[in-house]
């Protein structure tokens, strides 16, 4: 009887332990070349998880090839040695290694492996994988895991990639510095008066505000806006915020001091428009020595118009009176044509 024929039955059970085999060997590869590629992409901080599958695939496919054809594809020799171990009185191994023996003591070994053989069925053939293989491929996978888990954590932005951790932990601490804005005299300044800022940094903003009856004149290092921000800070600040008391005040801004505008004349307490010099706030007197003076003069000064006025009112009435409806219309139209 040919020994491959008689090995056939559990040729397919012995072939899917060969396969399992190679594939915890690749997945071995595979997870190692994972984990690899993930600490790498992960500490140059290069963002691509395709090169994480391809270097999975690229590591595990041809050690999942090799490993089955060189080693766990299923012989006739292999087949024998496993049958072997189930404690047959007749070695398997011993009739194929008499295969082409024509001897009488190798054709009766023969003969009796294949009775032995005939009684033992293929179901008493179990998958075996050895404990160290299963280790290696655990260690692996949680290794690959940690290393995918470190590239996820970079590429989604919660963790710096490794060059980056060792230029921060290289790094020189950047230099602070303080800005302090002080107030001289009745104001105030608006904003954060004390500041601290990194070299190179730029200031917030302040601004200085006076308070009634004051103004503000400058800062004391020469600037004179009162909306402030100090830029690219190098070295420590403090300048001070300087108000003083509104003496002069000239609202009309026509460089006289004095409060009236251009187009009104200034007026003394005794109406005199000649005097520039009277004070805004005077109020009048109520001791109620004052006098009416009449102002009911044409432009020359000299004549009154109200006088004029009731004398033509006066000879008006008398004329109506004495003249008859055509007198009146008659001098109606003279009037007119004048």
């Amino acid at each position: 009887m040919n020994p491959k024929k008689l090995f056939q039955k559990y040729y397919g059970k012995l072939n899917r332990e060969g396969i399992v085999k190679a594939t915890l060997c690749g997945s071995v590869s595979g997870l190692a070349a994972l984990f690899i590629s993930g600490m790498l992409c992960w500490f140059f901080g290069y963002n691509g998880f395709w090169v994480l599958i391809l270097a999975f695939v690229a590591a595990a496919l041809p050690v999942v090839l090799l490993t089955y054809y060189k080693k766990f594809r299923p012989t006739t020799r292999s087949i024998a040695k496993r049958v072997d171990e189930l404690g047959l009185e007749e070695r398997l191994i011993t009739m194929t290694e008499l295969e082409g023996d024509p001897s009488y003591i190798a054709m009766r070994q023969r003969e009796d492996a294949m009775k032995s053989l005939s009684t033992v069925s293929e179901d008493l053939l179990k998958i075996a994988v050895s404990v160290p293989l299963l280790v290696s491929v655990i260690v692996a996978g949680v290794c690959g895991l940690g290393g995918t888990t470190v590239y996820a954590l970079y590429s989604t932005g919660v963790m710096k990639s490794g060059v980056e951790m060792i230029q921060d932990a290289n790094a020189v601490p950047p230099q602070i510095y303080t800005v302090e804005y002080v107030v001289e005299g009745e104001g105030e300044i608006l904003g954060m008066t004390e500041q601290e800022v990194y070299e190179g940094e730029d200031a917030l903003a302040v601004m200085a505000v006076p308070k009634a009856g004051y103004i503000f004149i400058g800062w004391s290092d020469g600037y004179d806006g009162a909306y402030r921000v100090d830029y690219q800070v190098g070295k420590n600040i403090s300048v001070t915020a300087m108000f003083e008391e509104a003496v002069d005040v000239d609202p009309d801004n026509d460089d006289d001091n004095n409060p009236e505008p251009d187009d009104l004349p200034p007026y003394n307490q005794d109406g005199d428009p000649s005097d520039s010099n009277r004070d805004p706030t005077d109020k009048p007197s109520d001791d109620g020595s004052g006098e009416y003076t009449s102002s009911d003069n044409y432009m020359d000064g000299e004549t009154d118009y109200g006088q004029d006025l009731g004398d033509a009112t006066d000879g008006a009435q008398g004329d109506i009176g004495n003249a008859g409806d055509g007198d009146m219309i008659g001098g109606y139209f003279d009037g007119i044509q004048k």
